[in-house]
């Protein structure tokens, strides 16, 4: 299929595409553009909207049970992820003036999905924790080739079976019953 459509480059990606103007300004749009991506989601999650994420996220037949349209309320999480991914592709490929489908590998891939995982999904702050712990593996084992792939797989089943919730979510659980424990 990605043959066919030369209007996508075909297998060649697409080359030639505009990079930013200089550095400068590609690091302030891409700061600029976290910013309002983070505030606006901060914001998003502490509106109506992110109580009834929470709540189809845990229990989504208790949420349709109470008569709430989940079908909507995902279809709105599946138009939010694809903005944020389209904007983060469109930087992507204007940093590296080129398209293409290797530029998305599984190793290039597999990275914002782990980092979810181990840092916890449901926070802002849980998969920014994931990153920080595995883009410094990843760069470790960059010598290995594929053995990245398979020390990610190793990791997302060990967080999976014992840690299913994340980093960020067990350490807030945590300090919350130190909280009960120590008078403040």
């Amino acid at each position: 299929i990605i043959e066919a459509l030369d209007i996508f480059g075909g297998t060649d990606g697409l080359l030639g595409v505009d990079g930013f103007s200089s550095k400068w300004v590609e690091r302030y749009v891409l700061v600029v553009s976290v910013l309002v991506i983070v505030f606006g989601l901060r914001r998003l999650v502490t509106e109506d909207l992110g109580l009834v994420f929470r709540g189809v996220k845990d229990n989504d037949q208790a949420v349709k049970a109470s008569g709430i349209n989940i079908t909507t309320y995902k279809a709105w999480g599946v138009f939010i992820a694809s903005a944020l991914g389209s904007l983060g592709g469109a930087c992507l490929a204007h940093i590296y003036m080129w398209a293409g489908i290797s530029q998305f590998a599984l190793d290039f891939s597999i990275i914002p999905i782990a980092a979810t995982v181990v840092g916890g999904g449901g926070s802002l702050i849980g998969p920014v924790i994931g990153c920080l712990i595995l883009v410094p593996i990843s760069e470790i084992l960059r010598d290995f080739g594929t053995l990245r792939i398979a020390v990610y797989a190793i990791i997302l089943t060990g967080f999976i079976v014992y840690k299913s919730e994340g980093l960020m979510n067990y350490a807030t659980r945590k300090y919350e019953q130190f909280e009960r424990w120590v008078e403040i």
